[in-house]
């Protein structure tokens, strides 16, 4: 039998306010039918600080910070252009049930969340070789990331080669 599948996104919502997810109150009587018909996640992550880029990587299975460029060229037409951002300035993250680890530039933070669920104690100096396993999978990551984007910009130079020859020959100069 195939399941449907419902994905519902609210912006700026807080789980700890919803009654399915233990709130007091009773907030949100259909949320709660629907957590109790079918399946209720525990444990959601964002992989943007807003929410653009949230839906942009929950719509695309990437997951990258996505800035958005847009202007109008001579003609007037509005060209909107995608990039990666740099990925060093980029603050990288990894979290399973039992760890979290963050590094980004002169931030390394390393949490054992089954014995520190509120995350008030950075372990990396105590657990250096599993920082160092989270370290070399960010490092592996970023790799391919500088990759993609090499592989992007050479495919955007040669559509734009393209398309200025091609406005060219119907200019008749070449």
């Amino acid at each position: 039998m195939k399941k449907n599948t419902v994905l519902i996104t609210i912006d700026c919502l807080r789980a700890d306010h919803l009654s399915c997810y233990g709130y007091k109150r009773k907030t949100s009587p259909f949320m709660d039918f629907l957590s109790a018909k079918g399946m209720k996640f525990e444990n959601a992550f964002a992989n943007g600080p807003f929410t653009a880029a949230c839906m942009h990587a929950l719509s695309t299975s990437t997951n990258r910070f996505i800035i958005s460029e847009a202007a109008h060229n001579e003609e007037g037409v509005y060209i909107r252009r995608h990039k990666i951002f740099p990925s060093n300035l980029r603050t990288y993250a990894i979290r399973t049930e039992k760890w979290k680890y963050i590094c980004g530039k002169n931030q390394y933070e390393l949490y054992n969340l089954e014995k520190d669920p509120k995350e008030t104690r950075n372990i990396t100096n105590e657990e250096k070789a599993k920082s160092k396993e989270f370290e070399v999978i960010i490092k592996e990551h970023m790799l391919w990331e500088e990759k993609l984007q090499k592989q992007r910009t050479i495919t955007y130079e040669k559509e734009r080669m393209r398309r200025k020859i091609k406005k060219l020959k119907s200019l008749g100069k070449i």
